[in-house]
């Protein structure tokens, strides 16, 4: 199950990394169209940074969970 983690923790990490410097890059357009928001919220960044990461740790850890107990042969015979 670790493999599979750190499989898909690579590319949700440079997800996760590009897309908050693209919210702060971006972010006297949101303050223009919002009503009330700052221009790089640190709560709020944090907030659906951590959203995202557990959302994405769970997407890989019920498949990971499961990967182990499959037999490979017969996964290749289902195909």
């Amino acid at each position: 199950m670790p493999m599979v983690l750190k499989e898909v923790l690579r590319p949700v990490g440079a997800g996760l990394v590009i897309g908050a410097i693209g919210v702060l890059a971006g972010s006297r357009l949101i303050v223009n169209m919002l009503y009330g928001t700052r221009a790089a919220d640190p709560y709020v960044l944090i907030a659906c940074v951590a959203i995202m990461l557990a959302v994405d740790l769970a997407a890989a850890w019920l498949p990971g969970r499961r990967a182990p107990t499959v037999n490979p042969i017969e996964a290749l015979r289902a195909e």
